[in-house]
């Protein structure tokens, strides 16, 4: 993946662009220090809270020049009533204040303007797509320590989820297959007619058969990654996983303690081959997870699929931006002077109401610190119990940003005939791998040829209770089939409004 992409340049934008709400919620989805980390792919998560890191520097900085400027507004203020109070002209002494209130005004307003956030948007409009500048401008800022520790790893291959579905940060559930095959039945020799003794196999290799016919393929953005999921319900006595109950789970065990996990078959912590194609700059994501469990004389094989869709419009506000609202003419930047002349008279006096007000706001704002800084520890205090006294503390989390953001639905058609072109060619060819790979030892694959098409060419669905399928036969020897037009695809399941 790219160290900088489309879905990463927009919600960069719209930190910006949608203001602290957004920056909000993205620092307390990373602050929560007693949950797992959720994987984010296809986004640059590091570099997009970095830019929320500098724009709350930038913000804090604009408000330490009004304090500064507060000052000289008190002792404007102070002026005043003493020239009030001797002065015999109040009127010409009123508009000489104002005047002079006016030039500091536009003095803090000149310094302020240093740090307008918006003046970093140009990095991340189409037109000026650098990611080596960007690094350059942003790569250096430093994150607090609770956000540091939830980013996700490029190496994470552990994921502690809550809820039911385990495969957070890979989008919407599309569909899920399985099948089970006897692998003590011979195959039949073809010039024999003789019924073979099986070969013996390790699913280690036939995960490695299938990652070789699928990197055959070919296809750009193509990527395989060993995983393994566990509910956050069930790693209280994992020291491997939880070695330290009051912090984030590990997102990363070595290749042995993959290795164990991938063959023995664990009730609670399960091995995944997660198979993604990232396509569309990384706005469109298709997952697969492949899972094999060799249990006695039978091979289960477990197919999920999944599609993370681009972000939703509201993260792209930037991308919306006519270029004449970018490009003022030169009459409209005279009116513009012109308006900010006159705001700078009109906020002369409220600044410095402003100023006589500064040594009660730095009173709040110690106070305000203590209180913050005091409710952190009761909530830690409080987290603390709870995870020593509820024995099902859950340590899982349920969604990702790139999850929250995404919008449910496809921008054009061809990303549909995309979709269904990867989709269709890994599907064939997993399952082609699978029939290749057992007959190569020796076990027949008769019944598993006849389960292919089935899977290949019904269509079903089954999620949430619902059955959707073109053609549905149940039933041994059953058969079904359908003359009507398949329903048109897009938008998603559960579309946003």
């Amino acid at each position: 993946m790219d160290k900088f992409n489309d879905v990463t340049r927009l919600l960069c934008a719209s930190v910006i662009l949608l203001g602290a709400t957004f920056r909000n919620k993205l620092t307390e989805h990373f602050e929560q220090k007693y949950v797992a980390t959720a994987p984010e792919i296809g986004l640059d998560m590091r570099l997009l809270m970095q830019v929320v890191a500098l724009i709350e520097d930038w913000e804090e900085e604009r408000s330490r020049i009004r304090r500064r400027f507060g000052w000289i507004f008190l002792a404007l203020a102070i002026i005043l009533v003493i020239v009030f109070a001797v002065s015999r002209s109040s009127a010409l002494t009123l508009i000489v204040l104002f005047a002079v209130g006016a030039v500091i005004q536009w003095r803090q307003s000149a310094a302020q303007e240093q740090y307008d956030p918006e003046t970093l948007l140009d990095h991340f409009k189409r037109r000026n797509y650098d990611p080596d500048k960007i690094q350059e401008v942003f790569g250096h800022i430093p994150l607090k320590p609770d956000i540091e520790s939830g980013m996700p790893k490029s190496s994470q291959n552990v994921v502690v989820y809550s809820g039911f579905l385990p495969f957070i940060g890979a989008g919407i559930n599309l569909d899920h297959w399985s099948f089970a095959t006897n692998v003590t039945y011979g195959k039949e020799d073809p010039l024999s007619g003789q019924t073979l003794d099986p070969i013996s196999f390790e699913v280690a290799e036939l995960y490695q058969f299938v990652q070789e016919r699928l990197n055959g393929l070919q296809f750009a953005g193509l990527h395989f990654q060993d995983m393994i999921y566990v509910n956050g319900l069930d790693i209280r006595d994992n020291d491997s996983i939880l070695p330290n109950h009051y912090n984030r789970p590990v997102q990363e065990l070595n290749s042995e303690s993959l290795q164990a996990y991938l063959a023995n078959n664990d009730p609670l912590i399960r091995y995944y081959k997660w198979i993604r194609v990232h396509y569309a700059s990384d706005s469109l994501i298709l997952s697969v997870f492949l899972r094999f469990s060799l249990r006695g004389n039978n091979l289960f094989t477990e197919h999920s699929r999944f599609l993370l869709t681009p972000p939703a419009d509201a993260y792209r506000e930037l991308d919306n931006r006519r270029q004449k609202d970018d490009e003022k003419g030169w009459l409209r930047r005279i009116i513009d002077a012109i308006l900010k002349i006159i705001g700078y008279v009109v906020m002369a006096p409220f600044s410095l109401i402003g100023g006589v007000f500064l040594p009660l706001e730095y009173i709040g704002m110690w106070l305000g610190a203590w209180m913050e800084g005091r409710r952190k520890r009761k909530l830690d205090e409080a987290m603390c119990d709870e995870i020593d006294e509820n024995p099902r503390y859950d340590w899982g989390i349920s969604t990702s940003v790139r999850d929250m953001v995404s919008s449910q639905r496809y921008q054009h058609y061809f990303q549909v005939l995309d979709k269904e072109m990867y989709n269709k060619v890994i599907e064939r060819t997993i399952l082609d791998a699978i029939v290749d790979f057992l007959a190569d030892h020796r076990i027949s694959t008769t019944d598993l040829k006849e389960r292919r098409t089935s899977i290949l060419n019904t269509g079903i669905i089954v999620q949430g209770g619902n059955v959707e399928a073109q053609a549905l036969a149940v039933g041994e020897g059953a058969r079904a089939a359908t003359n009507e037009k398949p329903a048109k695809e897009e938008p998603l399941r559960n579309p946003t409004t």
